[in-house]
């Protein structure tokens, strides 16, 4: 998440279009987006997310790439 700036490109997206962005994610994508939102406080994600959409993401039963990315 870091790696790829994720926080950046939400705040110059934002300063461009000025409008909330829809983070839409797939598989282990789920997980790595979800971290990625986790970077902004509360007030940040009401300010720059509209929502965050996850498709056949790892959540149930498969709990392991998350712990991974959390400790």
């Amino acid at each position: 998440v870091k790696h790829y700036k994720f926080r950046e490109m939400v705040e110059a997206l934002y300063e461009i279009s000025g409008k909330k962005m829809v983070v839409l994610t797939h598989s282990y994508g789920v997980n790595v987006g979800y971290q990625g939102v986790l970077q902004f406080d509360r007030a940040e994600r009401d300010k720059y997310f509209e929502s965050f959409i996850s498709v056949g993401g790892p959540w149930l039963g498969a709990a392991d790439p998350l712990s991974y990315l959390v400790g």
